[in-house]
Formats: C-alpha cells, sequence, structure tokens
C-alpha cells in the first residue's frame, strides 16, 4: 500500500506531475466508459497532436520468457515507447535506456532491471550487448537500470523492450 498509494517511484524525477490518460468512449447520452489502454495508432496522434503535454509515453505490461545463453528464465516485461524513461527522468546505472530513435522496428534494444541482471546474467559487467532472446525477436542488452527500479509502478518490471520491436513480424 506503501508504494501503490503513499511513496513516489524509486528514481523517477517529479512523480507528482505524472499521470495516466483515460479516453472515454461514450456509452449512451449519459454514460462513457473510461479505457486507460488504446492502440499504438491512437498514441502516436496523441503524440504528435497534444503540445501542451511536456511529454507522452506508451507502455503495455506481459510476462514473458526470456532465453539467455540457451536458459529460459520468466520475466516480467513492459513494451515501451522510446520516451518512456524521458518521461519519467529516470536513468540507467549502466548504459542507456530505450530513446526515441528506438521506436524503428529495426531497434532490438532491451533495458533490464537490476535483479534481472543480477540474478539470471549474474551481474556480469561485460552485460552491454549481449544477446537476448523474446518471443522469437533478438535484442541486445543496452542498459542496467539501478537497484529498486520499477518504472512508474509498483509492480516489478524485469526487462523494458521496445514496443515497436515487439511488434515486428518475426
Amino acid at each position: 500500500i506503501d508504494r501503490a498509494i503513499l511513496t513516489p517511484a524509486r528514481h523517477v524525477v517529479r512523480p507528482d506531475r505524472l499521470f495516466t490518460l483515460a479516453l472515454e468512449v461514450p456509452l449512451d447520452a449519459s454514460h462513457g466508459a473510461g479505457m486507460t489502454t488504446t492502440s499504438y495508432v491512437a498514441f502516436d496522434t496523441l503524440r504528435e497532436h497534444a503540445p501542451s503535454v511536456a511529454g507522452i509515453a506508451a507502455w503495455r505490461r506481459t510476462s514473458t520468457t526470456v532465453i539467455v545463453s540457451g536458459e529460459q528464465a520468466r520475466a516480467e516485461a513492459m513494451l515501451v515507447s522510446g520516451s518512456y524513461f524521458a518521461v519519467l527522468g529516470a536513468a540507467p546505472r549502466l548504459g542507456r535506456v530505450i530513446e526515441p530513435t528506438d521506436d524503428h522496428v529495426s531497434s532490438g534494444a532491451a533495458v533490464i532491471s537490476h535483479a534481472f541482471w543480477r540474478s539470471v546474467l549474474g551481474g556480469d559487467p561485460g552485460v552491454l550487448g549481449r544477446r537476448i532472446t523474446v518471443n522469437r525477436i533478438d535484442y541486445a542488452v543496452s542498459g542496467v537500470m539501478p537497484a529498486g527500479f520499477s518504472g512508474h509502478s509498483a509492480t516489478r518490471v524485469d526487462i523494458w523492450l521496445p514496443i515497436a520491436a515487439a511488434m515486428r513480424d518475426t
């Protein structure tokens, strides 16, 4: 309860300025339904046509299996737009985060949590550039986040991947 409601996310700059946008779909004249999920096309439209918003990012949680050196590991993943880490003001412990240039389908950057780095990759100091596979897509580890970082929410995240790369055909 403390982390979910009272204590701001660690390693996030200005958490008081973050909010989740809910889109309302009219059901009838007097009621609507709020949705906090939308398509990537709708997100892209908001990003391009909402100049009054300082930063906008997209994210989607998923549970997955990551293959590292031929071994499988369960992971909680977050697919994110290239603006996600900049909106949070979060910096990596090692390497770099996913950036707007990673919104192109050819990007295979992956950012991992400190805990995942330690438990699955043995805290390897040469982890940057190491290849991992998620859903038959190859990624190179581009960064490791600081201990305790879980993004904008209290739920554990092991790996952050670019939405665009995760959506490409394999």
